[in-house]
């Protein structure tokens, strides 16, 4: 393993994708593709900022990362320094976890406890920077508010479909 071939590999996993990734999402995908870990997507993250080959960008969930023109055109020369079982590898993850992926950079949760012991579980869906839907909700237990917050995280868009259903009806 090469420090080129994780940098490579970083803008190979972010032009698969199509869409923003934080560096949790990028290194999760190179750690089941490959034996890099966080630190190795963290370091490549960075040079490749430094070096204008991905863009920052900041919302309110975090900082996500796409690829610029500049590594676009880097990748299309030096494409071959990864190897196939890694490109396979990243292209069958983005494929299988794409949903989640894009998901992820557009939804938030927060879980607090309250002092009665149940938990408040704050639920909240972004469209670019805006705040576009926002629910709080309470569990009775740890492990029901940690359900809700997973649930949201995967099917936001479904849970606000059915909330609007319900609530639009007879109208």
């Amino acid at each position: 393993m090469s420090f080129t071939e994780v940098a490579l590999s970083v803008l190979y996993l972010l032009q698969e994708a199509k869409i923003p990734l934080s560096i949790e999402q990028m290194s999760h995908a190179l750690a089941e593709s490959s034996e890099y870990t966080y630190l190795d997507a963290a370091i490549s993250v960075n040079n490749l900022l430094e070096k204008n080959l991905i863009i920052k960008e900041t919302n309110p969930m975090g900082e996500f990362y796409t690829i610029s023109v500049d590594g676009r055109i880097s990748l299309a020369h030096l494409k071959a320094e990864i190897r196939g079982s890694v490109r396979r590898e990243l292209s069958a993850f983005v494929q299988e976890n794409f949903d989640l992926l894009n998901i992820q950079s557009k939804v938030y949760t927060r879980i607090d406890k309250l002092d009665s012991g149940a938990y408040q579980v704050m639920l909240r869906s972004y469209d670019k920077d805006l705040s576009m839907n926002d629910f709080i909700l309470t569990a009775q237990d740890e492990n029901e508010a940690k359900t809700i917050a997973t649930n949201w995280e995967r099917h936001a868009d479904d849970a606000i479909a059915a909330i609007y259903s319900v609530l639009m009806k007879d109208i």
